[in-house]
């Protein structure tokens, strides 16, 4: 006996066409009258509830605060300037011009001073 021929490639051919389509009808499906819902119950609820309270509270405590000893707070402010000297040097030109043509000028040219130092009465500030 010998063992069957089983071919290795095989080729199939199908062609398929469908058209056409299945209405049921069921687009224009209404409920005219729904049934009556009946509930009937035959059971009592009943409740009977006492609430009973004898709480109170008695306290014998004494709260005592004093105070024996204080913190000393020093609070030192100094609004105080080094001795310093500041210095502003002036240029200054006062003048009389007609139509572009200087007539009369006077000219100042110098130093203003500032001294800040520790404050010492002077003979003239001292009350007699």
């Amino acid at each position: 006996m010998s063992s069957p021929d089983i071919p290795s490639e095989y080729t199939t051919h199908m062609d398929l066409a469908l058209s056409g389509g299945v209405d049921m009808g069921l687009d224009d499906i209404r409920i005219n009258a729904i049934a009556p819902i009946t509930l009937n119950s035959t059971s009592a609820l009943n409740s009977t509830s006492t609430l009973t309270s004898t709480s109170s509270l008695t306290t014998t405590n004494a709260l005592s605060l004093s105070v024996e000893r204080l913190p000393r707070i020093a609070l030192d402010v100094t609004m105080a300037m080094r001795p310093t000297r500041i210095s502003f040097p002036i240029n200054m030109k006062f003048g009389v011009k007609s139509m572009g043509m200087e007539l009369f000028c006077f000219h100042v040219c110098g130093e203003s001073m500032v001294i800040v130092e520790d404050y010492v009465a002077r003979p003239a500030e001292l009350c007699p």
